[in-house]
């Protein structure tokens, strides 16, 4: 196969959810593609879903959770590069997130 090319095969994810479904079941089976498209749909199917369910019961919760997902990710990320070249493209990284957060967050003038 290509080599732009990622799957995950055989996964299935079950997490206690709350009301009348009490168990979550995500199946992540056949993720195929990129790996920026593989980690839309792991973060799409997997991580959102609990990140809801989460701010519906505990919104504090959430928001430790999400920094959790957040801190490994930049953990993750920082452990591909140099320890300079990953403290080049985090401070880069976060000052185009930045950008577009604030330009998503313009109120109409």
């Amino acid at each position: 196969h290509d080599r732009t090319q990622t799957w995950i095969n055989g996964f299935v994810f079950n997490w206690i959810g709350s009301g009348d479904d009490m168990v979550k079941k995500i199946d992540l089976t056949n993720f195929e593609g990129t790996a920026d498209k593989l980690g839309e749909q792991v973060f799409k199917q997997l991580i959102a879903p609990m990140l809801d369910e989460m701010k519906s019961q505990d919104p504090d919760s959430a928001k430790l959770f999400s920094f959790s997902i957040l801190w490994l990710g930049l953990a993750s990320y920082a452990s591909q590069f140099e320890p300079e070249g990953a403290k080049k493209s985090i401070n880069f990284t976060i000052d185009k997130f930045m950008s577009a957060f604030d330009e998503f967050n313009k109120k109409p003038s």
